[in-house]
């Protein structure tokens, strides 16, 4: 029995559809070729609108350079953004079978393995809560790049009237000073504005519920080794259990709802079979010989084993994800300095309060949305650090010799923390989101200084 599609639905909620078909359904049926190509159609002509606006956004800088510091700033935000858009949708067409596997292991693990302590449960809710703020957010900076045209319109220069503003600053080969075509381009660039917006969106709120299912997968392992040889905690308490019960061919799952449920007939052997990606070197994974005598180095075994498959999927997930994330913080850091700049041109210069707040919700929506990517990285190096102080902690002096050469070997390869590394070259941590905070103010103290002296 594979995981259904409600179970990758709680998982992944509506950013889902960026992955075509539920893993249950993923076969070679019309069906299932006709949700990919429509999937894949999506994501392609998204990044197309993006490569267009980058050449636009271009061609403004090279053929009609604005004057005004806070143009010329959104001009430029506008070409570094479309790239790093264009990129993620190239890249979710490229790497979307090795991030349906990464989905298929995180499916694998919920349902092999138990959760008592209610981890998994808590970071959903935390995912669900930063999925809503960041909403907000992104409806909100639409609304301001939108509307604000609309409002701001430049004022009448010795009796002509100058080209009526777009809610994208970029070139076009059209006259916008005809009202017909004025109209006609605005509500296509605002179309095509809300939905780089919510494309946007929905790919980081894809990254970041994954990586926060790594970091519950990281959490739930520390509490099912910590009661590794509590007997108590293993058998009195059917919450606790580590994943496998005393019958064979049975799984348990730990639901939506916290109560753990049988499910009969799942064969993680037919479901690594359907899926490569997952680990090859134990044909059916989390499935360990039952004995009355050895129940505590089983429950040992599954949970190195958990830790394995763990380790895999960060791997996998990094190696999908690690060129668009990198280039989302890298021109972040060069954004963020560029709009703090604008912002401290535009309070000096005493402008309208509608171009300072746009400003400043740019600058807020950067910074955030690289803590959106660095901080739950951080979660997944604190609970992977965790690991061999869990492991030390369980009752491994009452335990046999086996138990405790495992034991030692497994507090080895923990005591190496998981990392959640793009493109080989950046870490996401608490440490590295101040140190671009950091470098940003730099590139701005450096700029700012430049341009006063």
């Amino acid at each position: 029995m594979l995981p259904s599609a409600d179970d990758e639905k709680r998982l992944l909620g509506l950013m889902r559809f960026l992955l075509g078909r539920s893993v249950a359904s993923r076969d070679g049926s019309f069906r299932t070729q006709l949700a990919n190509g429509a999937t894949t159609a999506t994501l392609l002509s998204t990044a197309a609108a993006n490569l267009i606006i980058m050449v636009c956004s271009g061609l403004k800088l090279y053929l009609d350079p604005p004057e005004e510091t806070e143009k010329a700033s959104q001009v430029a935000f506008l070409m570094t953004v479309s790239v790093a858009n264009a990129m993620k949708g190239f890249s979710m067409v490229q790497q979307r079978a090795r991030l349906q596997q990464v989905v298929a292991g995180l499916l694998a693990m919920r349902r092999a393995v138990c959760d008592g302590s209610g981890a998994r449960h808590r970071y959903a809710c935390s995912a669900t809560l930063i999925g809503n703020i960041w909403m907000v957010m992104s409806v909100i900076l639409g609304i301001v790049w939108g509307v604000d045209p609309v409002f701001n319109q430049p004022p009448q220069l010795n009796g002509t009237s100058p080209d009526p503003v777009l809610p994208l600053p970029i070139w076009l080969p059209l006259d916008a000073s005809v009202p017909l075509t004025y109209w006609l381009m605005f509500a296509l660039e605002a179309v095509v504005c809300g939905w780089t917006i919510f494309f946007v969106m929905i790919v980081d709120l894809l990254y970041v519920t994954l990586i926060l299912n790594f970091a519950a997968e990281l959490h739930v392992l520390n509490h099912n080794i910590q009661i590794t040889c509590n007997a108590v905690d293993v058998t009195a308490h059917p919450k606790r259990k580590i994943g496998v019960s005393r019958h064979a061919g049975v799984s348990l799952y730990k639901g939506h709802n916290d109560d753990t449920a049988a499910i009969p007939n799942f064969s993680l052997a037919h479901f690594t079979a359907a899926n490569p990606l997952m680990p090859a070197y134990i044909p059916d994974h989390f499935r360990v010989e039952l004995s009355e005598d050895y129940d505590t180095y089983r429950l040992l075994v599954k949970s190195i084993q958990h830790h394995q498959l763990i380790v895999k999927c960060v791997n996998e997930f990094g190696k999908a994800t690690g060129l668009p994330v990198l280039m989302v913080v890298s021109i972040n850091v060069v954004n963020l300095c560029s709009n703090i700049i604008s912002l401290a041109v535009l309070v000096e210069e005493d402008p309208h309060a509608s171009a300072i707040a746009k400003s400043l919700i740019f600058t807020i929506a950067l910074g955030s949305q690289t803590a959106l990517y660095c901080l739950p990285g951080q979660m997944i190096i604190d609970q992977s650090e965790r690991l061999a102080h869990s492991a030390f902690c369980c009752r491994w002096p009452d335990a046999g010799v086996r138990f405790k050469r495992s034991l030692l070997v497994f507090m080895a390869c923990a005591g190496r923390p998981l990392r959640l590394r793009v493109g080989k070259l950046v870490t996401l941590s608490r440490e590295t989101f101040q140190e671009l905070l950091k470098l940003s103010y730099q590139l701005f103290n450096l700029v700012y200084q430049l341009q006063s002296s």
